[in-house]
Parts: C-alpha cells; sequence; structure tokens
C-alpha cells in the first residue's frame, strides 16, 4: 500500500493511521494523518474520499475545541455528499455536523441536524449508522433536559450496539444512559452503566472514554456527600485529560476538582483549580464547559464573601449557558446570580420556572 505510485492505497493507510490515533486521543497526530490523506484525496480526484476525511478532520478539530475549523469540514463534507447524491454519505454528513454543533454547545442546531440524519438512515437500513444516529438523539435530548425521550433513544441505541458488537459504541451509550439516570437522581441504575463503561474503556486502551467515566463516577459520590472519594477520581481524570492534550476534558475536571475542594472547605485549592479551568475555557471557547467553571468560581466566590464580584462572574455564567442552550446549565447559573444578587424575589422567579416550588 505504501508504495509510491499507489496513491489510493497510502491515502486509505494515513485514514487508518488517523483513526488509531484519534482512538488513543492523540489528536495533533490523528489531524496531521487525516490532512495528508485529504491532500492525496484531493490530488486523485476522489470525491467520496475527500468527504470522509472531510469528517475526520471535523470531528478531530471539534474535540480539540476548533469550534469554527471543524464546522467548515463538516459543511463542505455534507455539501460534497450532496452533489454527488451518495444517501450514505449525507445520513453521516448530517451526523457528523451534529457532532460538531453538540460539542460546540449549538444543542439546537445539533438536534436539527440529528433528524435530518435519522430520517435518512432509516431509509437506508445502515443499523450501526442508526445506532450512533440514535445515541446522538439521546444526548442532545439530555442536555435539552428532555431526559424521558433521551432514555427512550439511548436504550434502542444500546441494543442495536450490543447486537453489532461494537465496544466503543457500547461503551458510549452505556455512559450516556449513566448520565441520564444520574440526573434523575437514580443513582445505582446510573453507577451500573458507568461501571460496565468505565470497564469497557479500559480494555480498549480509551484514555478519553476513561477520564469522563471517572468524572462521571465522581460525580455519584459528590452527590451523595463523599467528596473525598470523589476528588480522588477527579484529580485522576484530571491526569488522565492532561496526558492526552485534551484541553476541553482538563478544564471540565479542573472545575469540578475546584468544586470538590470548596465542599471540602480549601478554600485556596479550591480558587487555585478554578482560574485555571476558566482560562482553558476561555482559551477552547466551547460554551458549556465555559459556563460550568464560571458557575462553580461565582460559587466560590460568593463563599469568600466577595458577592460584587461573584455577580459579574455569575452574570457571564448565565450568558455562556444561554448561549449553550443547556437547561441544565441554565438553572444552575441563574440560581447562583440570584444568590449573588441576594434577591429572594429573583430567586423564586428562577424556581418557578423551572417548576420548582
Amino acid at each position: 500500500h505504501m508504495e509510491a505510485g499507489n496513491e489510493e492505497g497510502r491515502a486509505t493507510v494515513l485514514n487508518g493511521l488517523g483513526n488509531a490515533y484519534n482512538i488513543l486521543s492523540r489528536y495533533d497526530e490523528a489531524l496531521k494523518n487525516f490532512r495528508e490523506s485529504l491532500d492525496i484525496r484531493r490530488r486523485i480526484s476522489d470525491r467520496r474520499g475527500v468527504s470522509v476525511a472531510l469528517g475526520n478532520i471535523a470531528m478531530v478539530e471539534a474535540f480539540r475545541g476548533h469550534s469554527e475549523e471543524a464546522l467548515k469540514a463538516a459543511q463542505e463534507a455534507l455539501a460534497i455528499s450532496r452533489e454527488m447524491g451518495d444517501t450514505a454519505g449525507l445520513a453521516d454528513g448530517y451526523l457528523s455536523l451534529g457532532d460538531v454543533y453538540q460539542r460546540a454547545g449549538r444543542a439546537k442546531e445539533a438536534l436539527e441536524s440529528y433528524q435530518e440524519s435519522l430520517k435518512i438512515v432509516r431509509e437506508t437500513g445502515d443499523e450501526s449508522l442508526l445506532a450512533r444516529n440514535l445515541s446522538s438523539m439521546g444526548y442532545i435530548n439530555t442536555v435539552l433536559g428532555r431526559y424521558v425521550e433521551a432514555f427512550f433513544f439511548l436504550k434502542d441505541a444500546l441494543a442495536r450496539k450490543r447486537a453489532i458488537g461494537d465496544r466503543a459504541e457500547i461503551r458510549r451509550a452505556l455512559t450516556d444512559i449513566g448520565i441520564v439516570e444520574q440526573f434523575q437522581g437514580r443513582y445505582e441504575e446510573a453507577l451500573k452503566y458507568y461501571l460496565e463503561g468505565l470497564s469497557l474503556a479500559r480494555e480498549m486502551g480509551d484514555k478519553g472514554a476513561a477520564a469522563i467515566l471517572s468524572t462521571n463516577l465522581a460525580e455519584i459520590h459528590e452527590d451523595q456527600g463523599e467528596y473525598a472519594a470523589a476528588l480522588d477520581l477527579l484529580v485522576e481524570g484530571e491526569r488522565q485529560a492532561r496526558e492526552m492534550g485534551d484541553k476541553g476534558q482538563t478544564a471540565f475536571c479542573l472545575a469540578r476538582v475546584g468544586r470538590t475542594k470548596h465542599h471540602l472547605g480549601d478554600l485556596a485549592g479550591a480558587q487555585t483549580a478554578l482560574k485555571e479551568a476558566v482560562g482553558l475555557a476561555r482559551e477552547i471557547g466551547i460554551a458549556p464547559i465555559l459556563a460550568e467553571t464560571l458557575a462553580y468560581q461565582g460559587d466560590l466566590l460568593l463563599s469568600r464573601g466577595e458577592a460584587g464580584q461573584a455577580a459579574v462572574v455569575l452574570k457571564e455564567a448565565v450568558s455562556a449557558a444561554e448561549k449553550a442552550e443547556d437547561l441544565r446549565l441554565l438553572l444552575m447559573a441563574r440560581l447562583s446570580a440570584a444568590k449573588a444578587g441576594r434577591s429572594i424575589r429573583d430567586l423564586e422567579a428562577v424556581l418557578k420556572e423551572a417548576g420548582i416550588s
């Protein structure tokens, strides 16, 4: 395959290497191989290959927090599939575009893209792509606070993925179902899904998934007041995220480390972790991560008696949560902002709007 004259074969090998590096969360090396594959596909006028390479580049750029670059690549890939009349490519293209929107915190646009993909893929009968799409529909409905719909899509996806035997996709579905169960306070069920997912992630050597699942397990300990156990898992998740160079996941873990240290009374340690988390969140520009880190930082400032500064930070947190269209984050940020303003009326208004009395 690597002979000089076999350009198509070389592009295929480069694409395979890119996928391998992506699984290992070595995003710079993955991107390098995908771009080389793209250059070859363009040179030999392989339109379908160009579309696939662009989709892969969009995926990696989204993971790295480069939303504009990811969006540009995903939209070009979709346009090529549309021009070619490639039904399977179109379904995959809409799915990839939805993933980019989701990573950028643009939930409603992500949902619209996933719905377009789902309409096409149900007609094609591609079981693997259908399972991935159902997972994406489940995840984005979770973000939008629609837990019943999310659970329906995710259980369907998990059953299909188990039948196919795709361990990476099974792990993803297990994680997402665990999140839905946790958000509804069903901790034992959530724990069951998370632990199975973590076992699969470790078997596959998927450090990124292991870091996320460590964070999810920590949240269950936090929700039950077991902060020391939570901190151990979060520090491990942060270490794995740093090793991978995943700034988004590092910021997410640091924010949770800061929140947990706050609960444990280590205000100085909390401040250090949250300051770095906010810096990283601003750098990558992903609205949901920025909203969450700012909300935790605002709560810490309130605890330190700095209500004025807290109000400024929490106002930005509310704005970021609104941009992300994440109802859970928006409620969290607005409740903290109401506390910062010491306004009982504002607090009651937030609770009433959320349906909490």
